[in-house]
């Protein structure tokens, strides 16, 4: 249990200490104008949905890299370790999404 609140507190200071850094080095306004509410609301829920898609495909893909290179393990543990394997890119994602999508200009169109 150390190790994933390690690998959550390391995931919030990197993405915390890079979200100055791209409006630090590139100029830019990323101010958009948006006259419809439920447009601009429509098109968060498609973005989240994507990142949310991603990290779980990121996340199924580490797990059957993991079963093929290392082996299934007991079926009680088959449950803990998807969760950690689908749970961890899934969630730094969200996370790296939250604080770096205004500064980076993610999903601007």
């Amino acid at each position: 249990m150390g190790e994933l609140f390690t690998l959550f507190a390391g995931i919030l200071f990197l993405f915390f200490l890079l979200s100055p850094l791209p409006e630090a080095f590139i100029p830019f306004n990323v101010e958009l104008e948006h006259s419809k509410t439920r447009s601009r609301q429509k098109r968060t829920r498609m973005e989240l949905g994507a990142i949310i898609i991603l990290g779980i495909g990121i996340g199924i893909v580490l797990l059957v890299g993991e079963w093929v290179g290392e082996g299934a393990p007991v079926p009680e543990l088959r449950i803990l370790l998807v969760s950690i394997f689908i749970g961890v890119p899934l969630v730094s994602l969200l996370i790296a999404y939250y604080i770096l999508r205004k500064p980076l200009a993610l999903f601007n169109y």
